[in-house]
């Protein structure tokens, strides 16, 4: 049986109760965020917000999402296209976050690096502009490991 598996991996674990799943709904997603202060932790965030937000632009590129006749999204496409600006602007903001961070580690600062210019290159900033960034970062770390 299919489920048996999963079963057997929730068995000892608290069953939750319906005040449990009411604070789990209440809780947001911008405040739950706000509770990660390490960059590992936001740069594994950050990159489960990318793959919805390209799952969910996947969606709004389908036909049920999109009036051909009426160059318009659906109720379907709106929705989902909804679905991404939200997730942009929780990237947005995990990005700005990340920003505020000092790496303590090589590991951060190739994570918080990559993350920042991920986020440049998928919002289909100029190839230009990428490379002056990834100098400014560059910059920024030789002057932080000079003593």
């Amino acid at each position: 049986m299919l489920d048996r598996p999963i079963q057997a991996a929730a068995e000892g674990l608290p069953k939750p109760t319906r005040a449990d799943l009411a604070k789990r709904r209440a809780a947001s997603i911008p405040t739950l965020v706000e509770q990660i202060s390490t960059i590992e932790d936001i740069a594994a965030i950050f990159s489960s917000l990318r793959t919805l937000f390209d799952v969910a632009g996947a969606m709004s590129c389908q036909p049920k999402s999109f009036d051909q006749d009426a160059r318009d999204y659906t109720a379907v496409g709106k929705v989902t296209e909804a679905i991404c600006d939200y997730l942009g602007h929780e990237m947005d903001s995990l990005v700005a976050k990340v920003k505020t961070i000092k790496p303590q580690t090589e590991w951060d600062r190739f994570l918080a690096h990559g993350m920042i210019i991920r986020h440049e290159v998928m919002a289909g900033a100029d190839a230009a502009d990428i490379v002056t960034l990834a100098g400014q970062l560059a910059a920024s770390e030789m002057k932080e490991s000079r003593p």
